[in-house]
């Protein structure tokens, strides 16, 4: 892949994620990247292939690698989890906290909603 030096904001959607590693050999391509916003809209029946998308210190190793100059880092994940694993939401929170000791000026906003099939009425966990 070319590397775009001259490419300083970058907006990515992606579905279906089945590996995040990806993403490594997309930001090694932008090194002057100043604005990145990525959202994943994940279905899936087993959490081990989106794990790291959920871990906040895997952004933070990332993104102090191949994102030097980053000012601002948007993420969205949407994810339609069917299986019958525990999903921690609170541990995926804490996880990106570290953006927000880390960095200064970083903010950091996060919402959990946890959608009722039945009922299509979304409920909002403070």
């Amino acid at each position: 892949m070319p590397i775009l030096t001259h490419l300083t904001f970058l907006e990515l959607y992606t579905l279906e994620v089945v590996d995040v590693s990806f993403l490594e050999h997309i930001l090694k391509c932008m090194p002057n990247l100043v604005q990145f916003t990525i959202t994943f809209m994940v279905i899936n029946k087993v959490l081990t292939n989106i794990i790291d998308a959920l871990d906040g210190q895997f952004w933070e190793n990332l993104l102090s690698r191949r994102a030097p100059h980053l000012c601002k880092f948007d993420f969205f994940i949407s994810v339609i989890y069917t299986g019958r694993e525990v999903v921690d939401l609170d541990d995926i929170i804490d996880s990106f906290e570290c953006f927000v000791t880390r960095y200064d000026g970083w903010h950091m906003a996060a919402s959990k909603w946890l959608t009722c099939l039945l009922t299509r009425r979304k409920l909002k966990f403070d």
